[in-house]
């Protein structure tokens, strides 16, 4: 039996979202009814990201045909699945672009994350806390620039705070 051209290229998108993206999420829905997907599509367009309603024995197929390092990915492919994959806009999503998708997700109640793969890597709900928990680039560079204006003399007293310290402590375990 030949697959239908609809599904043919269903298969192509799908191997090609699998082959250029470093970023595809696979998020779970209790509910979803037009207004609502409407409604996700532009909330995740404003993000940079695209959503695409899975076919869960698609992608196993898609997974265990062209991306057997996947192959472990297809047990989360279960129910009424999307796909979130960076739109055209984001050649390639940083973590920064996650981190946005990622708050944008947690506000929406009937949406549970399953699974995803960052830069050919399997991640879990755990990385998603991490990423949310990351400071802003600004609040970085803005702390760096801070302790590098700060004066030396500050500097020093740590770098010679922490030396005598690993000296006494060097000292007391000789003594043992």
């Amino acid at each position: 039996m030949k697959p239908s051209l609809k599904k043919k290229f269903r298969i192509k998108q799908l191997k090609k979202i699998l082959d250029e993206k470093n970023f595809f999420g696979i998020y779970n829905v209790t509910s979803l009814d037009v207004s609502k997907r409407l409604e996700l599509k532009a909330l995740f367009s404003s993000s940079g990201f695209d959503i695409k309603v899975l076919n869960n024995k698609l992608l196993e197929k898609n997974l265990v045909q062209y991306f057997n390092k996947y192959q472990h990915f297809t047990s989360v492919t279960q129910g009424f699945s999307f796909l979130v994959v960076p739109n055209n806009s984001i050649k390639k999503a940083s973590l920064e672009d996650l981190k946005k998708l990622f708050s944008v997700l947690k506000r929406e109640k009937n949406i549970s994350f399953l699974g995803a793969i960052f830069n050919e890597t399997l991640v879990n709900s755990t990385f998603v806390n991490t990423v949310l928990n990351l400071k802003a680039r600004t609040t970085i560079f803005s702390e760096l620039v801070g302790l590098i204006s700060s004066p030396s003399t500050n500097l020093c007293s740590i770098i010679e705070r922490t030396s005598s310290q690993t000296v006494f402590i060097l000292e007391e375990k000789a003594k043992v």
